[in-house]
């Protein structure tokens, strides 16, 4: 049996125009009857005409709100949830693999768990990654793959930038919680990085290898 339907894990998957990637990793998810949250990010494809159904919720932002926000948003909803101990997030471009699911929810008992990417898509990452092990001795806090304990998120007090890099720091220097990577393997996205153009990309990395300096 999976963890996930043991400990009352939940599935959060933000999606903009992902369509095709989307149906596929939904299918696979709903056929193991995972309990899931899907929030579409003001789609314009298909995503947009996905509903609810068993095992399966699916919110809608009325506009664009990206990725971060789009992700504090499916946390504060499930944060209301009664018996949900963890939240996996998963992104909707294909690159992660369903069957590393179960590497992640084998830690039920830690508080975070990051997705360990087998190769990274920018030199920069794997700054950040080392970085981020050499202050709190963990990797890849980038990874889109990660599990979170409920209690952990209820302590944390979100701040509105750099919001996942600042929660992992949160949570893997507070001696309350605990963290730990596992080894996940990753396949080439699918579409346009969602995270903006080249420039806008290394602006982003130099304010989050800033902020790790001082964290």
């Amino acid at each position: 049996m999976y963890y996930l339907e043991k400990y009352n894990v939940i599935i959060l998957i933000p999606a903009r125009n992902e369509f095709g990637t989307l149906k596929k990793i939904l299918g696979n998810l709903l056929k193991k009857k995972f309990k899931t949250l899907l929030i579409d990010d003001a789609s314009d494809d298909e995503t947009r005409n996905i509903r609810s159904k068993r095992n399966l919720i699916v919110l809608r932002n009325k506009n664009n709100l990206g990725y971060e926000e789009t992700i504090k948003k499916g946390f504060n909803f499930i944060k209301r949830k009664k018996k949900i101990s963890h939240i996996i997030t998963f992104d909707a471009d294909g690159e992660h693999r369903i069957l590393d699911l179960k590497k992640l929810t084998r830690f039920y008992k830690f508080d975070l768990v990051i997705g360990k990417r087998n190769k990274k898509n920018r030199l920069f990452e794997n700054i950040i990654s080392y970085i981020f092990f050499i202050k709190f001795k963990v990797y890849d806090p980038l990874s889109g793959l990660k599990m979170y304990s409920i209690r952990s998120l209820k302590k944390y007090n979100p701040k509105k930038n750099l919001y996942l890099v600042d929660l992992a720091v949160y949570i893997s220097k507070n001696k309350k919680f605990k963290s730990i990577n596992t080894e996940i393997n990753t396949k080439k996205r699918k579409g346009k990085p969602r995270i903006g153009n080249s420039i806008n990309v290394n602006i982003r990395f130099l304010k989050i290898l800033n902020f790790l300096i001082f964290a």
